[in-house]
């Protein structure tokens, strides 16, 4: 099983729901990261939210 907590949850007023995680650049290279960002980002796309790093 796995859990993610976004770093923040932005509510637009068009009514468009937008996740968003915040990494430094220098540890999008790691590839646990990139991996560990990808899967919530596809979770909040298939719920029909934007999902931003």
């Amino acid at each position: 099983m796995r859990h993610h907590v976004p770093d923040f949850l932005l509510a637009m007023r068009s009514g468009t729901v937008r996740v968003v995680n915040v990494k430094p650049a220098s540890r999008l290279q790691d590839p646990k990261i990139t991996e560990a960002l990808a899967w919530p980002g596809e979770l909040f796309r298939q719920h029909g939210c934007e999902y931003e790093i």
